[in-house]
């Protein structure tokens, strides 16, 4: 089972744009650039700056979220071998950083 929420920190930076409806089925990367596109943010390049800057950290805290700041969980790391959908998820870590790579 995947851990809950992690499109928590998404949802927050998307709702400091109220005018933007986000989407929480589709890619994260490609809502960013349509709520620009909808907001106008391409024509202001300080704003557009700034939002990108935000959206990097929400998308960085929602990642760790998932799937965790140790790089040597192996936990962490049979979560993304389920998330890629591997058939058989290795049982040590050695084995999923090989296969994840």
């Amino acid at each position: 089972m995947l851990p809950a929420n992690g499109n928590s920190h998404l949802e927050g930076f998307f709702s400091q744009y109220p005018a933007y409806t986000f989407d929480r089925s589709a890619p994260s990367t490609t809502q960013f650039h349509r709520m620009c596109d909808v907001l106008g943010l391409n024509s202001d390049a300080k704003k557009r700056n700034a939002a990108r800057s935000a959206f990097n950290d929400a998308l960085s805290q929602a990642f760790n979220h998932t799937y965790g700041t140790e790089v040597d969980n192996l936990e962490s790391w049979q979560i993304l071998c389920r998330v890629v959908q591997m058939n058989e998820i290795p049982d040590n870590l050695k084995e999923c950083q090989e296969v994840s790579t």
